[in-house]
């Protein structure tokens, strides 16, 4: 029943329905009670006229689709589409229980199929009246918060409900409700107001709690789509009730087809450059600061008659130029066809940006135009006033479909936001970049383990990502992130102070410092100043201040200065500003005790910069009270700064290793330790003994701490001008300020740019801060192990260690250099041995081509299938296998080289003239016999020659082992002194060798 009608009280009780678009008129009994019409609207004003049926109301069926179940609603005065009841006409009072609503409620799994995972919900099919007007056919009670809504073909109310905090987001302080929570995560968008307007009607429900409580209604109407004109007409042809996927799959897969297509030819190219070109807007103005109205036109690259200011831009390579000139001429383009369909629907929220269709469909070059659509599909959300009840009851204009498919879910969430947010705050807001939150440890645990693109299709979206770290840098830094925005603030409150262009070079100083840590610069014995170059990216670089805090036993900087320039004039420049910022930030002058009668700062540790050292000079020579130091004003500034700089003796032993090589081990040891000289005449003896070197690295070397006068006294004690207690209470080494440069980079990161850098620093400065406060109030240190007792026993542990381990790698260094030498002994050795090879092989050659002639032979195979060698070739490798034939004529032998091998009758080896040789037999036969020729004995069986060991070595590895039987058929034969009997006894025996390996590995 869509509507219903009550008599006058007098006449007859009736009730009118609608059904299958005929309308009935039934007559009702005296008996029949009101709670047996569940179609039944009852007003509770006694003076009320009759209710009208919202059939009657042509204007909100224009609006809901013809319902007949909304009231008696007319648009509000004082809201846009906000609907309110009628002056007179206000009907949703609570409804009567009923005996069918006191039972109690059933509810079973609902078969709505969400496209979300963590949304489920169950459903009641027992008929409901959520008061005297509105009664619907079930309620779904959805556990979640849904992407996408259903529209059901029966009336449903579906009851959302948010208490979990999950869903508490604030927006300017107030949390979000229940109704901008279920807009945010839908991804169609809806146009309405919200009901909250003074003069809107406020209903009363007791669905949510069980007591009738008043709810303000917003009346949502979809809004639609945007799609280029072009668009497929199968992606629209549809309506839309249920969450079916496919129509979400359709989309995606011819945007798919439509990304493979669109630069698939050299015009669609063309085209997209053409789109492209018009749609960037140029920023050149005329004389009246009035806006460039003109179009682009095309001209070769060197052509000088672009005007100044206007956009250019040259033509990519892939750009073919002729079909781009037929654009600019108006000319169409042939061959290009343009019945491809588009696949762009873009939803509302972000449609109304998109003007135009950027793909390539015209061959004209005009671009398609992106048309909105309307949907007729509408809702109602009741939320209740009450705002600690997190709780809405959505009802769908049922049987009106949204009239698009199912679109990309592209727009973030709030609930996606807030998680996302959580991700910066947890890297970190300064310096953070959608990398870095990604790639944090700490993401994946608060996205549950997976990484954020996996988590939700919405962290796709980079543009968001980046959109969310920009903002989220703003609520950081409300005043901006600019240095002038710093500068505005309180002097207590500021971090960078002062900006600086140093005239003389055209450098940049930019001063920043924690006032609270500067404050310390007044209890600092030693200050250490020196540059780091890793952590910014550009020409600026950073330079650090640090001293060592007493009060808490810990390091500190407590300046950073940033330069692009490393000068005398740039550093006199840094110092001068340094004394102006300390006295107007601590309220006192920076002064050193041995210039000035109120000083406290002893000296300045640096490295062996001269730029530097002059600088400090230069700067603080106008400080000097000569009836307090005793120093003339007119001192120079080499001289004077012997009064209060030290050096680093780490950066001096630097330089001097480069000395190593060129000295010996005992000089070496005595230049690197020229800093513990005792005497100024132990100076003077070094001095002449470095000359007596007549070393020219070394005498340049010593020459450059001669001519800066600064330099020795700032490094040896006997000539320094510090007093003795003043050595022995400042520091030797920059290690403090370097240690300080290596714990910035480890917590700030590395090749930041300038403006990540001061804020990076300026966090860790400030916590920093907070830290030396916390210590100094509780009495609780960072590391109570920090006394001098304890860094000096580090301090020798870790100097030992170094030297045990400075010992042990040249004890290394030393036997590499010795095995070096033999390698290189070895390796000219082999190198002859190879010549002696070569010849010996030549030789081998020659002989073999001069052997006698040749005798017919029968050819014998083995089990192989190898042919054992000729009886002719057998003699000729008889007489080849003699390397060293000493009875033939003098020509062959003359040509060995000297180092052939020397023996006598008396020798059990060989030996080689010019080293001893191993005695290593080859791995194996094959490497013999692939190698080298087999030679047989020496003619003289009374003694061994060298080929006879030569044979012995070469054969004893194989496996046959023929010399055994050898040397038995030589002892028989030498018996019976029959050199006949002796050459057959060596040939019975090769034989039987040459016939099992055969002629090839034989030879």
């Amino acid at each position: 029943m869509t509507g219903s009608r009550l008599g006058h009280p007098e006449g007859p009780r009736t009730r009118t329905s609608i059904e299958n678009g005929h309308e009935t008129i039934e007559i009702l009994s005296s008996s029949d009670s009101d709670a047996e019409l569940p179609g039944l609207e009852v007003s509770m004003d006694d003076n009320a006229d009759d209710n009208v049926s919202m059939d009657d109301d042509a204007e909100y069926s224009e609006i809901a689709g013809g319902s007949s179940d909304w009231g008696m609603l007319t648009p509000s005065d004082d809201e846009d589409d906000t609907w309110t009841s009628e002056p007179g006409t206000e009907m949703l009072g609570t409804s009567d229980v009923e005996d069918e609503e006191s039972e109690v409620e059933h509810r079973k799994p609902s078969s709505t199929v969400w496209l979300d995972p963590d949304v489920q919900s169950e459903i009641s099919l027992r008929r409901r009246k959520l008061n005297r007007q509105l009664e619907v056919e079930q309620v779904e009670y959805v556990s979640g918060l849904p992407s996408y809504w259903p529209i059901p073909h029966v009336k449903t109310a579906y009851i959302v409900d948010l208490v979990d905090s999950k869903y508490d987001h604030l927006v300017k302080g107030q949390l979000l409700s229940a109704d901008a929570l279920i807009k945010n995560k839908d991804q169609d968008s809806w146009t309405g107001g919200t009901g909250a307007g003074a003069r809107d009607s406020k209903p009363k429900f007791d669905i949510f709690t069980g007591e009738a409580i008043p709810c303000r209604r917003s009346h949502l109407q979809c809004a639609g789509y945007h799609a280029c004109a072009k668009i497929d007409p199968k992606l629209l042809s549809f309506e839309r009730y249920e969450l079916d996927p496919s129509s979400l799959e359709a989309v995606v897969a011819a945007q798919i087809k439509s990304r493979n297509e669109e630069a698939n030819s050299a015009e669609k190219i063309a085209l997209i450059f053409w789109h492209v070109i018009h749609a960037h807007t140029c920023g050149a103005r005329d004389d009246n600061g009035g806006h460039c109205t003109g179009q682009p036109i095309m001209k070769p690259r060197k052509t000088p008659t672009f005007h100044v200011g206007h956009y250019t831009c040259s033509i990519p390579d892939n750009v073919d130029e002729t079909l781009l000139a037929k654009l600019f001429n108006n000319e169409i383009l042939e061959g290009f066809s343009s019945a491809a369909s588009c696949s762009r629907i873009i939803p509302a929220h972000i449609g109304g940006k998109a003007a135009k269709c950027r793909y390539p469909h015209n061959a004209d070059g005009k671009p398609s135009p992106v048309i909105r659509h309307k949907c007729p599909a509408s809702r109602v959300i009741y939320i209740p006033l009450d705002p600690k009840i997190r709780m809405a009851c959505i009802v769908p204009n049922h049987g009106v479909a949204h009239n698009h498919p199912i679109l990309p879910a592209i727009k973030p969430s709030r609930e996606i936001k807030e998680l996302f947010k959580r991700c910066i705050d947890a890297v970190g807001v300064i310096g953070a970049t959608v990398q870095s939150v990604e790639r944090a440890p700490s993401t994946p645990l608060l996205l549950e383990g997976m990484n954020p693109i996996t988590s939700n299709p919405a962290f796709q979206n980079v543009r968001m990502k980046q959109d969310m770290i920009r903002d989220r840098k703003k609520h950081l830094f409300p005043n901006g992130t600019g240095i002038a925005a710093d500068r505005r603030k309180p002097m207590a409150e500021r971090y960078v102070h002062n900006i600086v262009c140093v005239s003389p070079n055209d450098g940049m100083l930019i001063f920043t410092f924690q006032p609270y840590l500067l404050n310390f610069i007044h209890e600092a014995k030693t200050l250490f100043i020196d540059t780091t170059f890793k952590r910014t990216a550009g020409d600026l670089k950073e330079i650090e201040m640090a001293m060592w805090l007493d009060s808490v036993q810990r390091a500190r900087t407590i300046g950073r200065i940033y330069s692009d320039r490393a000068d005398e004039a740039q550093y006199t420049t840094l110092f001068d500003e340094i004394q102006k910022l300390v006295k107007s930030i601590t309220r006192k002058p920076l002064l050193l005790k041995r210039l000035s009668k109120a000083g406290t700062l002893i000296c300045f540790n640096v490295d062996l910069e001269l730029a530097q050292v002059l600088g400090i000079g230069n700067s603080f020579a106008v400080t000097n009270e000569p009836d307090h130091s005793k120093i003339p004003n007119n001192t120079p500034i080499a001289e004077l700064v012997q009064f209060f700089v030290r050096g680093c003796y780490v950066h001096v032993k630097r330089g001097i290793e480069e000395l190593r090589k060129h000295v010996t081990k005992e000089e070496f040891d005595r230049i690197h330790n020229f800093m513990y000289l005792k005497t100024p005449r132990d100076v003077e003896d070094f001095n002449v003994w470095i000359k007596t070197l007549n070393v020219k690295e070394v005498n340049d070397w010593w020459a450059h701490k001669v001519n800066n006068k600064w330099i020795l006294p700032s490094v040896i004690q006997c000539l320094t001008k510090l007093t003795d207690e003043d050595w022995a209470t400042t520091q030797s080494t920059t290690n403090i300020v370097e240690s300080q440069h290596h714990w910035t980079n480890g917590r700030t990161g590395i090749k930041l740019s300038l403006l990540e850098a001061i804020l990076t620093a300026r966090k860790l400065d400030e916590d920093v801060a907070n830290e030396i406060q916390t210590s100094l109030k509780s009495g609780v240190l960072r590391n109570p192990r920090n006394d001098t007792f304890n860094r000096m026993s580090r301090s020798i542990a870790r100097n030992n260690a170094a030297y045990n381990k400075a010992k042990d790698t040249q004890e290394r260094n030393d036997k590499l250099s010795s095995i070096n030498e033999e390698i290189d002994m070895l390796t000219q050795a082999q190198k002859g041995t190879r010549e002696q090879l070569k010849i010996a092989k030549a030789l081998k050659k020659e002989l073999s081509v001069s052997t006698g002639r040749t005798r017919g032979y029968r050819a014998e195979s083995s089990s192989s299938g190898r042919v054992s060698s000729t009886p002719g070739i057998k003699a000729a490798r008889k007489t080849a296998a003699v390397p060293y034939p000493m009875e033939r004529s003098g020509s062959v032998a003359s040509t060995l080289p000297q180092s052939t091998p020397v023996y006598d009758n008396t020798t059990t080896r060989p030996t080689l003239a010019s080293q001893v040789t191993t005695d290593s037999a080859p791995a194996s036969n094959t490497s013999v016999i692939d190698d080298i020729a087999i030679p047989f004995p020496d003619n003289d069986l009374s003694s061994f020659g060298p080929t006879d060991y030569l044979y012995e070595d070469i054969m004893l590895p194989s496996p046959l082992h023929p010399i055994h039987e050898f040397q038995q058929a030589q002892g028989a034969a030498s018996s019976s002194d029959n050199m006949e009997s002796i050459l057959a006894a060596s040939e019975e025996v090769f034989n039987s060798f040459f016939g099992l390996y055969g002629e090839e590995e034989a030879n």
